[in-house]
C-alpha cells in the first residue's frame, strides 16, 4: 500500500481561512443580534445554538472540497480519525464571551496530515485579524510577518492563564500562587485559541492553562511555533485535554523552572493520549 502525498498547503490553507471567515459572518450576525440559545449548560461553561451553527457551516464547506478528510471537532466529536488528513476545529472559541455579547471570540481550524499539524488558522471575529501558519514557512497576521515577544525575564512578562472548568477554583489558586509573585501581570481573556495567536504575535509573552480541549489549542499551538515561540502540550489523565504551556524563547525555562514542568512528558501530537 502506498501512502498519498501530501496535499498543496497553499490550498488547504485557503479553505481553512474561507470557513473561517464564513463562519464567523454568522457568528458576527448572532451576536450582534442576540438571535442565539443556550443547548446545554455546565458548570462555569455554556454550550450554544451558534456553536453548533458555526460548526455546520465550518464542516458542510470543507466536506465540499474534501470529503474524504477526517474531523475532530468539538460539537461534532471525531469522525475518520484514520484518515491521513484530519481537521481539528473549534467553531467559537471564547462561548461564555459570546454568551454575555462580550467581542473577545475566535474560530480555530487546524489541518492536520499524518497525525502533524500542518496548517493553521485562527481568526480573531471582531478585529478582522487572521492568524495563519504553513508548517515550516513562519506566522502571519492578516499576512503580515509575526513574531513572539523577545522578553528575557518574567518580571517584565505579561501572561495570560485561564482555568479548569472542572475545578477553577483550586486551578486558579495553583497558577496564582506560582505566578503572580514573579510575573508583572497575568490576563485572563476566555479564549485559549487568541491568547495563543497573541503570543505568536508578540502580544503576550506566555499563556498556560491546565487542562484545556486540544480543539482549543492545535491551530494555535502551530503558530506560536512558526513565530519563533514554543508550545508545549503535557499529558493529563482526561483524553483530548492537554496542560498547554506557550512562551517567548527566552522565558520558556524560567516557566519550567517555576512550574516543575518536565518537556519529556509533553505529548508528541495532538492524536495520542496515555488514556485512548
Amino acid at each position: 500500500m502506498t501512502t498519498p502525498n501530501l496535499p498543496n498547503l497553499s490550498d488547504i490553507l485557503s479553505l481553512a481561512a474561507a470557513a473561517a471567515r464564513t463562519a464567523a459572518l454568522t457568528l458576527r450576525s448572532l451576536h450582534s443580534s442576540r438571535a442565539f440559545s443556550p443547548h446545554l449548560r455546565l458548570p462555569h461553561d455554556v454550550k450554544l445554538s451558534a456553536d453548533l451553527e458555526a460548526e455546520h457551516i465550518i464542516c458542510d464547506l470543507i466536506r465540499s472540497h474534501r470529503p474524504y478528510d477526517g474531523f475532530l471537532a468539538e460539537e461534532r466529536g471525531h469522525h475518520s480519525l484514520h484518515a491521513d488528513a484530519v481537521w481539528i476545529i473549534d467553531p467559537l472559541d471564547g462561548t461564555v464571551n459570546f454568551s454575555h455579547g462580550h467581542p473577545h471570540f475566535a474560530v480555530s481550524i487546524a489541518w492536520a496530515w499524518q497525525r502533524i499539524t500542518y496548517v493553521a488558522v485562527i481568526y480573531d471575529c471582531y478585529r478582522d485579524e487572521l492568524y495563519s501558519a504553513i508548517r515550516g514557512h513562519g506566522a502571519f497576521c492578516n499576512e503580515k510577518p509575526i513574531r513572539s515577544a523577545t522578553t528575557s525575564a518574567l518580571s517584565d512578562a505579561m501572561i495570560a492563564t485561564g482555568f479548569g472548568k472542572a475545578s477553577p477554583a483550586s486551578a486558579a489558586s495553583h497558577l496564582l500562587t506560582r505566578l503572580a509573585p514573579h510575573v508583572q501581570k497575568i490576563r485572563i481573556s476566555g479564549s485559549a485559541a487568541l491568547d495563543l495567536a497573541f503570543v505568536a504575535a508578540g502580544r503576550l509573552d506566555a499563556y498556560l492553562e491546565s487542562e484545556i480541549s486540544i480543539w482549543d489549542i492545535a491551530a494555535g499551538a502551530l503558530l506560536v511555533e512558526e513565530a519563533g515561540g514554543h508550545c508545549l502540550t503535557f499529558y493529563t489523565n482526561t483524553p483530548r485535554q492537554r496542560r498547554c504551556l506557550a512562551a517567548a524563547p527566552h522565558l520558556l525555562p524560567h516557566l519550567l523552572q517555576l512550574l516543575n514542568l518536565n518537556p519529556s512528558d509533553c505529548a508528541r501530537t495532538c492524536f495520542d493520549d496515555r488514556d485512548y
